[in-house]
């Protein structure tokens, strides 16, 4: 809250800002992702969790769900807004008890659900780069571990990516 109220606090700013505060609020939540289903282009598969939820009726959403192809063997739970590089991000299957996932909720309400993926493991994950709509690079980031950034500790390997006709073209 003080950092998204920092941000809209520079909306008044009379000097200049070199990042868009909107753009960079926009930014640090996952909303794009429902804007981007909507318009058809290929996300991982994303749902809103209902603020109220236990930790039987989450499970039930995930593995009972029609959203998805496949049913994951797990999922993977984020907040809605302020997610990033990791943050409060977890599996599913960590909870065991109603009390502590319904202390997370408490804490990182609104929350989304998507599938979890155990490729991350092995292959990690691509960030493509564009500077305007034009294609700058693309970047593979491996830790071996879920979360795949170095908040937590892990050591982060990247390396150049050079995308396929098919990942450009989605990207495009």
């Amino acid at each position: 809250d003080k950092f998204s109220n920092f941000l809209n606090s520079l909306n008044y700013f009379s000097g200049s800002v070199i990042n868009n505060p909107k753009s960079m609020l926009n930014g640090f939540s996952k909303e794009y992702l429902f804007r981007l289903q909507e318009q058809g282009f290929p996300v991982i598969p994303t749902k809103k969790l209902d603020e109220n939820l236990s930790l039987s009726r989450a499970k039930k959403i995930a593995f009972c769900s029609r959203f998805y192809n496949e049913v994951p063997k797990d999922f993977v739970l984020k907040p809605l807004d302020f997610g990033e590089r990791g943050y409060s991000v977890v599996k599913l299957s960590f909870f065991n008890k109603e009390s502590e996932f319904n202390e997370f909720v408490e804490n990182n309400k609104p929350l989304i659900l998507e599938p979890y993926f155990p490729e991350i493991l092995t292959k990690g994950e691509n960030s493509f780069v564009y500077l305007g709509k034009k294609f700058a690079h693309a970047v593979n980031k491996y830790s071996g571990h879920f979360l795949i950034n170095s908040g937590f500790g892990n050591k982060v390997n990247y390396k150049l990516h050079r995308p396929t006709h098919e990942e450009l073209e989605i990207c495009d």
